[in-house]
């Protein structure tokens, strides 16, 4: 049987469709005229010298140049001018398009310079009936293109229903055929000037492959087309690869472009009407004619060189890279397939002033058919239009991956509601670089949003930087089952409004399996916002790991179930400059499109020094139609508790509160701090927890704190004394002090209270005893005794140490008449003003520890005068080379160290059943026993005493006996210096240099090594003067006496001995030698009495 076939264009496609007239009947969207004739092979034509549209030759041809077999010699196609009546005559009637070039099946070989200039002008009288243009049409062969150049231009203003084309190169063919572009340098410049012109393609397929492997293809479009009718569509596309999708006799066919690596790609695109692009019945691009930079509707599109897109538009839509998997046609019905795009190296720049531009936009149908867009190299992405897109993806089947590893990745979304990224239905992206960069920095701008089942994938491990900037947005992962993973050695995210946001839409006690997450993972992460920072809302779930930065008001904003871990593995800082705030606008009678939970899960991680939360943390809905700021842990039913909010400090972490502030779980782990200004009057929590040392829980006196604290064995917890105690304060006076309820400290934890109040007697029994025997330190406080008070003591019970600071002439007690230290006490110079205070006064100390915990007086040096010293069980410690501790009495029974320092005794010291170590002692009466470190000593006036006894040899760097002072050294006392105005009585008295001119001496043997001088009231045994020596004496009178060679002893009166050796110098008005005299030296006496002796080896 005959067949009839009609001609028509398929819209999606940009195809001719061929179909059997008998059997069924396609009627194109918009296409108004029926070509009721054959399309018929073209005759072979002979080369042609020129083109001339009114010849004959063409009448019905189809084309001025076929090519069949061997490549036809290249026509003189400049210029061709052509009007809609010639192109009817040449089209004929079984033809619905007119080419200049046409190849078919068997055609091969190359046509090197192929050079056209078609103008088409003088559109048909009688609608819709204006021919396609094709200027380059492939149907079949092998061919190539060759030469240093193509050109094909073209400019029309013929008319064209539906998507009739002016197209520059086409390719439609099956698998077997292919077009090849060689030459060195392609120009692709067509021109659509009617307002009800036809769409234009630069480079199409939509079967066969075309492989170009020119250095440059450069491919410039220009429309005017718009489409009035209900189902009339237009597009213009720069490089565009479709296929033919299930139509009969035509599945073979799928459009592959490619071009090879050195090829550099310059496609602009544009559309001047001011119509705007708007969906029309079954078709998508009604209105004004949208712009593509590349498309595949379908196709293979594999661009392997440098590309550069530029697609501008009036008032239409613009695309710089496009990918769909469906195409919709009133007679075929839904069209499905599958697409593909690769482009390396794109730069493309899109705009639109009233339509929406996309950068990169792909979109499937949820079916079966993928989509897969692939932008490899250095991208460069800029979408410029109200509501632009700079990557869009929408559909379950579609998947983009951008970027490459090492490479730049920038997208840009300028104008306002302008969006970065975005994704939608199922689609998935991935997105990498070493540099990876998205903004959308206009009004109501979104830097990443993703959508519905979606996922997007930013940077790698390999990536250095993620900056992502958007005015209402930075990142949000919206919606069921959506996931945002962002990884990159540094993350930087700045928005107006929300930062990072993550939210499901559901509010379940336990988020549903498929819940919207984000991720956050960096070695450095930044969020910057005026609004939110970290959000997180119904069932959405937010992850961060890194060191971690956010300034926002609310650093931390969350409601409806939903989870944020903030660094919970302890192994990165977290900085939050801003409220943690569990809010909704929901109220009674007025959802707001809001869910009414407040709960969150929200678990916070401050570890490391360098951690710091800046803020506070509180609850926020509408009471009596006005927000209200609620920090209890149980509130407004309607709204519910919240019960899952965690924070976790360690390690130099520190939380500085900045107003009312709750949290149900506080956990601080060693080295912790929470600190509150004066901004703080509540502080709720429900479980603090303290492990591990140096923690801080620090408001100011006054605030209100309500918890369940536990610190846990071995742990230590500093705070504030009405924090830690029931108290009773007067004016900073703390009068009284018991138990808190619900505070609970366990065996070996301590206690610290650093407050600066005074405390009297009763405070302290009622906080040594509040907790049992708890450990307890008392810091930057002081003593105090009410000057009418009963009670005069200050009594330091053995769990406490207590830490003081120096009060000058006040007194350190307070005024106790009587200081009992049975724990600590520690006390150091005040350096706070601008000369440090280092003098300690008080009245009778009490050392007074047990067998079982020694009590501790430590003193830092400082110069501490107190009445009476009682060590017993315990110890003083006096710390540097300036530290003194003067006393009445000092009856030490414990240990008394003033190892560097000096300890002055103006009573009696008794150390007998102690033990006292001491550099420099000064002291009146008493004994040396169990004193050890001794240098230099010091015999005060004795009084009625009987002085300070030497119990055993000694050897010091200093004596001095002052006046009405007595000093006894039972065995011998070696001293390098001795000044001596009081009594001295040595067995041994070994000196050097000094005086006893103004004192009493008496000692059985006298050993002079420098210079030294006696007085009149002297009794020594027996004398030595070593050699160099000098000894100055009024009166002497010795047993024996011995002058070493070089000595030298002058004696202004009388000299007696019983035996003298002199082998220096001896020089006396009398001398008297009862005994025996040994002369070798020099003697030099008025009077010389001698028994016995010898000076023949001397002078006399």
């Amino acid at each position: 049987m005959n067949a009839t076939f009609k001609v028509v264009f398929n819209k999606a496609r940009g195809a001719l469709m061929v179909v059997n007239e008998m059997t069924r009947s396609v009627q194109k969207k918009g296409t108004k005229t029926v070509v009721a004739a054959a399309v018929a092979c073209l005759a072979s034509g002979a080369a042609f010298a020129a083109v001339n549209p009114a010849d004959a030759q063409y009448k019905g041809a189809g084309a001025f140049v076929t090519w069949n077999g061997e490549a036809p010699s290249v026509p003189d196609a400049n210029p061709i001018v052509m009007t809609g009546a010639q192109a009817q005559a040449i089209g004929g009637s079984g033809k619905n398009w007119v080419s200049v070039v046409k190849s078919s099946a068997g055609a091969s070989g190359t046509m090197n310079n192929l050079d056209i200039d078609l103008t088409a002008q003088g559109p048909n009288k009688t609608p819709y009936q204006d021919k396609q243009l094709i200027l380059v049409l492939s149907q079949g062969g092998g061919i190539n293109f060759g030469g240093d150049k193509l050109n094909v231009v073209a400019k029309t203003d013929f008319i064209g229903g539906g998507n009739n084309q002016l197209a520059g190169i086409y390719s439609e063919a099956d698998a077997g055929n292919s077009m090849g572009i060689s030459a060195k340098k392609v120009n692709v410049d067509l021109a659509s000037t009617a307002a009800d012109g036809k769409s234009v393609y630069g480079v199409s397929s939509l079967g066969g492959k075309v492989n170009i492997t020119s250095d440059a293809l450069n491919i410039k479009l220009k429309t005017s087309t718009e489409r009035s009718g209900s189902t009339q569509y237009s597009e213009t596309a720069g490089i565009s690869a479709g296929t033919f999708g299930n139509f009969e006799g035509y599945r073979g066919y799928v459009g592959d472009i490619t071009t090879s690596a050195n090829t550099v790609v310059d496609v602009n695109v544009e559309s001047t009407t001011a119509t705007a692009t708007k969906p029309n019945n079954d078709s998508e691009f009604g209105g004004g004619s949208p712009v593509f930079g590349i498309r595949s509707e379908g196709g293979l599109i594999n661009l392997a060189g440098t590309n550069k897109v530029t697609a501008v538009a009036n008032g239409a839509d613009a695309h710089g890279v496009y990918a769909v998997n469906y195409a919709y046609n009133s007679s075929l019905g839904l069209q499905k397939f599958n697409s593909e795009a690769t482009v390396n190296n794109l730069t493309a720049k899109v705009t639109s002033k009233k339509g929406t531009a996309y950068g990169v936009h792909a979109k499937n149908n949820a079916d079966i058919n993928t989509v897969a867009v692939n932008l490899t190299g250095d991208v460069d992405i800029s979408a410029s239009s109200t509501n632009s897109k700079g990557i869009y993806a929408v559909g379950q089947n579609v998947k983009m991956d951008v970027g490459e590893d090492g490479k730049t990745t920038r997208i840009v979304a300028n104008g306002k509601g302008g969006q970065g990224i975005m994704t939608d239905t199922g689609a998935k992206l991935n997105v990498m670089g070493s540099s990876i960069t998205v903004s959308a920095t206009d009004e109501s701008g979104r830097g990443i949003a993703a959508w519905d089942g979606s996922t997007v994938n930013i940077g790698n491990e390999k990536t250095e930087t993620v900056k992502v900037e958007g005015n209402f947005a930075g990142i949000i992962s919206v919606a069921k089952g959506t996931t945002v993973n962002v990884v990159s050695k540094k993350i930087v995210v700045n928005s107006t409004d929300f930062g990072v946001h993550v939210q499901s839409n559901t509010e379940d006690p336990v988020a549903p399996k498929e819940h919207a997450t984000l991720k956050l993972k960096a070695d450095e992460i930044t969020i910057n916002s005026k609004s939110l920072g970290l959000s997180a809302f119904s069932n959405g779930q937010m992850d961060v790991t890194g060191n971690l930065t956010v300034t926002a008001e609310n650093a931390i904003d969350v409601r409806g179930n939903s989870t944020m871990n903030i660094n919970t593995d302890g192994k990165y800082t977290t900085v939050l400059n801003g409220n943690v705030v569990f809010e909704t606008p929901n109220a009674p009678g007025d959802a707001q499109n809001s869910g009414k939970i407040i709960n969150a899960y929200v678990n916070v991680g401050l570890h490391g020094e360098n951690s710091v939360w800046t803020g506070r943390s509180y609850q926020e809905y509408k009471v009596n139609d006005k927000y209200e700021h609620i920090v209890e842990l149980e509130a407004d039913p309607y709204h519910g508790n919240v019960t899952g909010f965690k924070t976790e400090i360690s390690n130099g972490g520190k939380w500085n509160v900045t107003g009312d502030s709750f949290v149900n779980t506080l956990n601080l782990q060693g080295n912790a701090t929470v600190k509150g200004n004066d901004a703080v009057k509540r502080f709720n929590a429900g479980e603090i927890t303290v492990t591990g040392a140096n923690n801080e829980l620090l408001f100011e006196r006054g605030t209100e704190v309500n918890a369940h604290l536990t610190v846990k064995q071995n742990a230590d917890l500093t705070t504030r004394v009405d924090t830690a105690f029931a108290s009773t304060l007067n004016g900073g006076i703390v009068t009284a002090a018991a138990s808190k309820a619900n505070f609970v400290f366990e065996g070996g934890s301590t206690l610290h209270v650093d407050d600066a109040v005074k405390y009297t007697n009763a405070a302290l029994a009622g906080m040594s005893k509040a907790y049992g025997n708890l450990s307890m330190v008392l810091d930057n406080g002081s003593l105090y005794v009410a000057p009418d008070a009963a009670d005069r003591n200050i009594d330091i019970a053995s769990n406490l140490t207590v830490n003081l600071k120096a009060l000058g002439d006040k007194d350190l007690a307070g005024g106790a008449d009587k200081f009992t230290i049975a724990g600590t006490v520690n006390v150091a110079a005040d350096t706070s003003g601008s000369t440090p205070v280092t003098g300690v006064k008080l009245n009778d100390v009490y050392v007074s520890g047990t067998k079982d915990k020694n009590a501790a007086l430590n003193l830092d040096n400082l110069l501490t005068t107190a009445k009476n010293l009682t060590v017993s069980d315990g110890t003083v410690s006096l710390k540097g080379e300036t530290a003194s501790l003067t006393v009445g009495d000092l009856n030490n029974r414990g240990t008394v160290d003033a190892t560097e320092g000096t300890v002055v005794v103006t009573g009696t010291l008794d150390s007998s059943a102690g033990k006292l170590t001491v550099a420099n002692l000064k002291v009146a009466n008493g004994t040396d026993k169990n004193v050890d470190g001794l240098k230099t000593l010091t015999a005060l006036d004795a009084g009625t005493g009987a002085g300070f006894t030497l119990e055993s040899d000694r050897t010091l760097d200093f004596v001095a006996v002052e006046k009405g002072g007595i000093l006894t050294a039972n065995g011998t006392l070696t001293t390098a210096q001795l000044t001596n105005a009081g009594k001295l009585t040595a067995n041994t008295l070994n000196v050097t240099n000094g005086t006893s001119k103004d004192g009493s001496l008496k000692a059985d043997i006298l050993n002079v090594a420098g210079t030294f001088a006696l007085g009149d009231k002297t009794e020594v045994g027996q004398a030595t003067v070593k050699g160099s020596a000098m000894l100055n004496a009024t009166t002497l009178g010795l047993t024996k006496f011995d002058v070493a060679e070089n000595g030298q002893v002058t004696a202004t009166s009388a000299l007696t001995a019983d035996e003298l050796a002199n082998a220096g110098s001896v020089d006396a008005d009398t001398v008297t030698v009862n005994k025996t005299l040994t002369n070798n030296g020099t003697l030099k006496a008025k009077t010389l009495t001698v028994k016995d002796g010898s000076s023949k080896n001397g002078s006399l």
